[in-house]
């Protein structure tokens, strides 16, 4: 009975201690101000054949109104 209360603390350390080690900070969240944009291109990969597809090319966000739009 000793034996495996002792086995559960002890489990229960190396759990606790081995959280502890592989925590990271969190980062701020980023700020956005009316006006910023963001250009991002998508290119497919790995496809053997030209897709028609609408969502190939260059797009752009914008924040407008604190809302992020396409």
């Amino acid at each position: 009975m000793a034996g495996s209360i002792l086995s559960s603390v002890l489990a229960t350390a190396i759990f606790w201690s081995s959280a502890m080690l592989f925590a990271q900070e969190q980062a701020p969240p980023p700020s956005f101000k009316e006006g910023d944009t963001w250009q991002f291109n998508t290119i497919p990969k790995g496809q053997l054949g030209k897709s028609t597809d609408q969502n190939e090319g260059i797009h752009e966000l914008t924040v407008t109104q604190g809302v992020v739009k396409i």
